[in-house]
């Protein structure tokens, strides 16, 4: 198909090559004929005006020999020698003129049927004008010839013979002139049909190749078109087919390499594990760009926006970066101005490929100083349509772009190093990708650079109104008022964690180095104002952070001053050394503003109370942030939730969370029982699965406005849950009457985030005056000392999460799934032998959302599939695609089934 398209796109040039060819060469024929045609008439025209001319002359000779003749017979001797030589000249120059006329007349020519008429003038009746001049002519020579007394004698005869010459000459002259004027207006008449036929029958000819050759020609390029976007659809399956089984021994190789580097191993074949590990993370990257351009070129890339927390996202692509700036011993930074919004409508995976690809080159082409994300809203005022717009800029201190490079940066394939020797490998396909992807999303992205100095992108995109929100982290109400010291080197580091701990209230000072941050705490305590925390980094010249953890801890004054760690190494092999030197907690770079606010918080908490925690990292900052959030129990005692969902895993795992948030939880599992429970209880917060059977959340959802619009419930938020994080679902949950939006699965972070936004008034009531500290925290719910190996199609991380949430109940969870996710398939399988679609949505939705809450990614990727197919099905009948994911998926849980079964059992 490939070698007939192309061939038939070279036949359809090479005929449309051909067609111009001719078309042109006919009209370069037109046109060269009429300028010839035009040519010959202008200068017919030319000539015959200089006859013209030359015949006036004419005239004015024949008038001054008349006057000369007679005034002969009349003068006197003396002067008529003087009127004898006038007279000759006059002669002569009406003779010379005469051979010019003649000459003229002689050379005139006709074009096509038009005779000019010179020729009948001068030489046919009944003008003759050539035999009249000559007769004028030969009558002046006779006179010149006679002598004077034979002039006084012929006087009367002479005088009559030249006025008789004269009177018929002028009579000819005249006539000239008036079929010269006559004559000119009908060759300027013919000129112009002449023309105008010629450029008429151009046009026709040109009309003609059109519809005889160029025609067809457009038809074969359309049906080109058309072979080209097939090829495209086909090679797009093609890739995706391939990168499908390309992944598939991927992951053995990953797995593999995995349990090798944790195994026994000498230090060479440790190093063989790593380079194996490496190559292989290269050739996924390469497959994935290429798979992405594909995409990007066939117009097949889509977009999937949804409500999401871009703070959190822009944080998770640092910290999964952050390793490979630690290995360069670079600062990795984020700057999330004030008043940028954290929640934003976009599409979160696009967002992260595009920071994946800049800053892997930012890191990729910086060998020292640092690497920063900065994130803003800009104003109205300086917004490109005075919309909402975001700007991201990945700035950093590499080798930067030379001016010659910049230009065709993001042209695909596109290197700053070239050449087999380069130091830095990669497909050039990165920021191509990237630039495709940022117009995708109507953004721009742009570039500047200094050579050793180094590069900043600039990436603008623009924001929906509806859904950004201002930025609204939890922050704790003990930072407040509490007076921190602040020691970097780095000057974008004081920047950022200054304004981040002043945005949560505290009064921050800052120091360039330890010996400057020892004068600040000396003079701070001469003047009675106590320092509550020092914030210092680990790596500074000089005197670095562990250095001054321990001089601080000499001065007595000092003694029990929390001090908080910040390295860019990492945490692993210092541990010790922090703990000996009496640091409090130790966080890696970049650390979260939470991660920050929180380390903060623990341990201003402990040493307000004179606990001494052990060695505080992000880990175990995260597990305290748990039991704090958990904590608030008391808090939330009372509060009661609807949560409406007719998937039993969903329903287990999202009621647990709920439970464990200290929330008194009601179920249902259609829209008509939350009706009926709505009616019979006062809910604080309802959370509305919106696809299940009977009615779905929709429907629910407008009853329930209805009925707070009518006085018969009090005022209550609904919150949608739904599977379907696609575009236009948000607005039709907000159409349905939904306040918000969480999308399955569901994660512990999201639903707290939705408990906080809808509950917050719960939250900040006193309680009894017993501090939220003093409550007791219910414990954690370890995970599970042996789980099952790792697994293609598994998530492990979202099947851990499920894991830690449900605890005893995860082997009834999992009872539950399987059953339901056999009984699924069967009711896919049953609709695609009755060819009814229709039945075949919700068993596939609800499918799909189960395995995702449990992470089983492959059987859920099967049943989204089936969903979009049997929702894209026309004209009742089953697609075959449908029919096709049954065994996928029935195989799909087969080899789940022993995964879940061993993870219920330990």
């Amino acid at each position: 198909m490939v070698d007939n398209t192309h061939r038939m796109i070279e036949a359809t040039r090479r005929r449309i090559t051909f067609s111009y060819r001719v078309a042109l060469s006919l009209v370069a024929i037109m046109v060269v004929l009429t300028a010839a045609i035009t040519g010959h008439l202008v200068r017919d025209q030319i000539d015959d005006t200089s006859i013209i001319n030359i015949s006036g002359k004419q005239r004015m000779l024949s008038q001054r020999i008349a006057f000369l003749t007679h005034e002969l017979t009349e003068v006197s001797e003396q002067t008529r020698s003087t009127t004898l030589q006038a007279l000759h000249k006059a002669a002569d120059e009406m003779e010379s003129a005469h051979t010019v006329l003649t000459t003229y007349a002689l050379a005139h020519t006709s074009i096509f049927w038009y005779d000019s008429f010179v020729d009948d003038m001068y030489f046919q009746p009944p003008l003759q004008l050539d035999a009249q001049m000559q007769a004028f002519l030969g009558h002046v020579h006779h006179v010149l010839r006679l002598t004077p007394e034979q002039v006084k004698v012929n006087q009367p005869d002479v005088a009559a013979i030249i006025r008789e010459a004269q009177g018929r000459l002028l009579e000819s002259l005249d006539a000239v002139v008036s079929q010269d004027e006559q004559e000119t207006v009908e060759r300027f008449q013919m000129l112009y049909n002449i023309v105008l036929g010629l450029s008429g029958a151009a046009l026709l000819m040109l009309v003609g190749v059109a519809m005889v050759v160029l025609r067809p020609a457009i038809l074969y390029v359309e049906q080109a078109q058309r072979r080209l976007q097939e090829l495209n659809q086909l090679k797009g399956d093609f890739l995706a087919n391939m990168s499908h089984e390309i992944r598939t021994p991927m992951n053995g190789i990953f797995g593999m390499t995995e349990l090798l580097t944790d195994s026994a191993l000498n230090p060479r074949q440790q190093h063989y594990v790593r380079t194996l590990q490496n190559s292989a993370d290269h050739l996924l990257g390469l497959i994935n760009d290429i798979l992405d351009f594909s995409k990007l070129e066939a117009g097949q890339m889509k977009l999937d926006p949804i409500h999401f927390n871009l703070m959190a996202t822009i944080e998770d692509v640092l910290e999964v970066l952050s390793m490979r700036a630690r290995e360069k011993n670079l600062e990795l930074l984020l700057r999330y101005a004030p008043g940028t919004p954290s929640f934003i409508v976009a599409d979160p995976g696009r967002i992260r490929q595009v920071l994946f690809n800049l800053l892997g080159n930012a890191i990729k082409f910086t060998d020292q100083g640092y690497v920063m994300v900065h994130v803003e809203l800009l104003s109205k005022d300086s917004a490109p349509d005075r919309k909402p717009w975001l700007r991201v800029r990945v700035e950093d201190t590499g080798i930067g772009i030379p001016e010659n490079k910049i230009n065709g940066l993001f042209e695909k394939f596109m290197q700053v190093e070239s050449g087999s020797t380069r130091a830095r490998q990669g497909t050039g396909l990165g920021l191509a990708i990237s630039r495709n992807l940022v117009t995708l999303m109507g953004g721009d992205i742009s570039v500047a650079s200094t050579p050793g100095l180094g590069t900043i992108f600039t990436w603008m995109m623009p924001l929906p109104e509806e859904g950004t929100q201002p930025v609204t982290t939890d922050y704790n109400a003990a930072l407040v008022g509490r007076r921190l010291l602040l020691v970097d080197d780095l000057a974008p580091n004081r920047l950022l964690y200054k304004e981040t701990l002043m945005m949560a209230g505290a009064v921050c000072l800052v120091a360039e180095n330890a010996r400057e941050a020892l004068s600040i705490l000396a003079y701070e305590q001469e003047n009675a104002r106590v320092m509550d925390a020092v914030l210092t980094d680990f790596m500074m010249p000089g005197i670095d952070g562990l250095q001054l953890a321990t001089r601080i801890r000499e001065d007595v004054r000092f003694k029990h001053l929390p001090i908080i760690m910040l390295s860019s190494m990492g945490e692993q092999g210092l541990i010790k050394r922090f703990d000996e030197a009496g640091v409090n907690a130790c966080l890696s770079k970049p650390a979260t503003r939470q991660q920050l606010i929180d380390t903060l918080v623990h341990v201003l908490d402990a040493a307000s109370r004179g606990v001494k925690y052990a060695l505080i990292t992000a880990e175990s900052s995260s597990a305290l942030s748990v039991n704090r959030l958990m904590s608030r129990e008391r808090a939330l005692h009372g509060t009661h939730i609807l949560l409406v969902e007719d998937n039993r895993v969903n329903l287990e795992i999202t009621s647990e969370m709920l439970t464990r948030f200290g929330c008194q939880v009601n179920t249902a599992e259609s829209g008509l029982e939350a009706l009926d429970q709505v009616r019979q209880h006062a809910f604080d917060l309802i959370f509305m699965d919106c696809q299940m059977p009977e009615m779905d959340g929709f429907e629910a959802a407008r009853h329930i406005v209805s009925m707070k619009a009518a006085g018969e419930i009090a005022p209550v938020p609904v919150v949608a849950l739904t599977a379907n994080a696609l575009k236009g679902d948000r607005e039709r949950c907000l159409e349905a009457g939904m306040d918000d939006y969480l999308s399955k699965p569901v994660r512990k972070a999201s639903l707290e985030a939705i408990l906080l936004k809808w509950l917050r008034q719960k939250l900040e009531q006193p309680n009894g005056g017993e501090s939220l500290e003093a409550q007791d925290a219910p414990p954690v719910p370890p995970r599970a000392a042996t789980l099952p190996g790792a697994m293609p199609g598994i998530d492990s991380t979202a099947f851990n999460n499920a894991q830690e949430m449900l605890g005893d109940k995860l082997g009834t969870v999992i009872s539950y799934y399987l059953e339901d996710a056999e009984n699924f398939i069967n009711r896919i399988a049953e609709a695609v032998e009755r060819n009814d679609p229709d039945a075949a949505v919700l068993p596939a939705h609800t499918l799909k959302s189960s395995s995702r809450q449990l992470g089983a990614t492959e059987l859920a990727d099967l049943a989204a599939r089936a969903e979009i197919n049997a929702r894209n099905s026309a004209g009742g009948v089953v697609a075959e695609d449908i029919a096709a994911l049954v065994v996928p998926m029935r195989a799909a849980l087969g080899q789940l089934r022993p995964f879940f079964e061993s993870a219920s059992a330990a």
